[in-house]
């Protein structure tokens, strides 16, 4: 699994995490002690505010030295509050604790942080709406960390009024996670070959016993020739266009073309009709192959694939495309 799948997993996971650990005040415990209000002097601090700053942060990803940072936190940009502004969201946030002061969440993933700064101090809330919770700083001190049940809707019109790039919230990462697959489970359906599609599902249920012959069986149906069964293979090893991808529905078309023998290829390579999908379908499986099995394959079919994939600018598939088909 690629970096960019890890992260949105974790993502995933921590949305799922927050809801899981969020916990209420038991009526008789005394024991979990949980501020049901904001410090007064940081109340005041925001009350008496002409202005304030409120910040976009980003909880995830990678942290480079160059990157900004707020209570160790990324900052994605950052916006000045009118006083207006600034009455409306600090009555937004007190209501919000007034309301979710007996909740709290052990998760804190903050995509939202208001600053007031007085001549003595900065005071910092630091939000994450998803984790209903806001840490209370006093410059680099933490005051402490209070219940919040509010919508980050008006903060997120502010930053977007202020052209502040915003976070995903682990929730719409989750959606952009369920799109993402259902999207690609819907490309991979329709490139699949006619005659597989109708066996597909029972086929994949198998698990263990799954048989590859069941499917050439039903390609030889439907394409007679071999030159053209490869190149439906190519076509349905096209639909999932990352190459390092370990989907495992996508070693089906892989495994049945490696049942061909070079001298097929050498046929299919002197075709001058290839599709953009055959072309990298093609790509994506003999760029995999050793040097030795890759000399018999023809010239210009190597030609064809090198710039196919060099023209989509894409440095790590350009690289293995000119270690593979390029001039030696």
């Amino acid at each position: 699994m690629n970096v960019s799948a890890i992260v949105r997993h974790c993502l995933q996971l921590s949305g799922w995490i927050c809801l899981g650990l969020v916990f209420s005040r038991p009526a008789n415990a005394e024991d979990i002690k949980i501020p049901d209000s904001l410090p007064a002097e940081v109340v005041a601090a925001f009350e008496a505010a002409k202005t304030t700053k409120l910040y976009s942060l980003e909880p995830t990803g990678e942290m480079l030295p160059q990157h900004e940072r707020l209570h160790n936190e990324r900052v994605l940009g950052e916006t000045t509050l009118t006083w207006e502004q600034t009455a409306t969201a600090f009555r937004l946030i007190k209501k919000g604790v007034a309301e979710g002061h007996d909740r709290l969440a052990f998760c804190f993933a903050p995509r939202h942080a208001l600053r007031v700064t007085t001549r003595e101090h900065h005071y910092d809330l630091v939000i994450c709406f998803e984790c209903v919770r806001v840490d209370v700083y006093r410059d680099q001190e933490r005051l402490s960390s209070v219940g919040l049940t509010a919508s980050p809707e008006y903060f997120n019109s502010l930053l977007k009024a202020g052209r502040v790039p915003l976070s995903d919230s682990s929730y719409e990462m989750e959606e952009k996670e369920r799109n993402f697959f259902a999207e690609g489970k819907a490309r991979w359906l329709a490139g699949m070959p006619e005659s597989i599609r109708p066996v597909w599902a029972a086929w994949q249920a198998e698990g263990e016993k799954r048989d590859l012959k069941k499917l050439q069986v039903l390609l030889a149906k439907q394409f007679p020739k071999a030159e053209n069964r490869i190149l439906a293979l190519f076509t349905w090893y096209a639909q999932d266009d990352d190459w390092a991808s370990d989907l495992h529905y996508a070693s089906a078309p892989e495994l049945m073309l490696e049942e061909y023998g070079d001298a097929d290829f050498v046929t299919v390579g002197q075709r001058d009709d290839f599709t953009t999908a055959q072309l990298e379908g093609a790509a994506r499986f003999l760029v995999g192959w050793p040097t030795s099995r890759l000399a018999v394959l023809p010239a210009k079919l190597k030609q064809k694939l090198l710039v196919h994939v060099t023209n989509q600018k894409d440095a790590r598939k350009s690289a293995w495309a000119r270690h593979a088909f390029g001039a030696r």
